[in-house]
């Protein structure tokens, strides 16, 4: 169940950071935004699940080429 999870976490920033890239500029000054848990995800927790553990999560801008141009841990 936990990797289910991390696969969530992984697709929901994986569209965030896509939408970033594509939606941006050449020279970015600076960007904004949040990281949230699916659905899908809230659904399939029990209510003894402990909470979600943002703090492993890094957001990184990459370029076409793949090559990371930021990389920066969420911040609370």
């Amino acid at each position: 169940m936990a990797s289910s999870n991390y696969y969530y976490l992984f697709t929901l920033i994986s569209i965030f950071l896509y939408v970033s890239i594509t939606a941006s500029a050449d020279s970015i000054q600076g960007c904004g935004g949040f990281v949230e848990a699916s659905s899908e995800l809230i659904k399939s927790r029990k209510s003894s699940d402990p909470k979600l553990d943002y703090s492993n999560i890094i957001v990184e801008l990459r370029t076409l080429d793949g090559l990371v141009k930021e990389r920066t841990a969420l911040c609370p």
